[in-house]
């Protein structure tokens, strides 16, 4: 029975590694997606764009507050970065709030779903 066991516990193990694998490469599949083909259109807020994406894949439900503090500026530059973010699809608002709205980066909250 022991032998089973392992065997079972080894397959487990086999088709997690898989699944993580790939869902490691559709994480860098998207960030390269929105790189090159959505990040051209920010023109000067690439850079504030950038800090921005970086985190969103570390905490991907933000405020403005938080993104302000990410791109060290004020919050109307923040809530300017993220309307273009809305914009390019990239976040999307969640909470149907007029204040302290908070924001999903749903496009990589699904990748962990599949």
């Amino acid at each position: 029975n022991m032998e089973q066991w392992i065997k079972f516990f080894l397959v487990g193990v086999i088709e997690t590694s898989k699944n993580s694998i790939q869902v490691f490469k559709d994480i860098i599949e998207l960030r390269d997606n929105i790189e090159r083909e959505r990040f051209p259109k920010l023109g000067n807020k690439l850079e504030n764009s950038h800090l921005l994406l970086r985190q969103l894949f570390k905490l991907p439900i933000i405020d403005i507050q938080t993104c302000a503090f990410i791109i060290k500026s004020s919050r109307t530059t923040a809530s300017r970065l993220i309307d273009s973010f809305i914009e390019l699809e990239i976040l999307e608002e969640y909470t149907g709030f007029r204040r302290n709205r908070r924001y999903i980066f749903r496009e990589y909250v699904e990748l962990f779903k599949k």
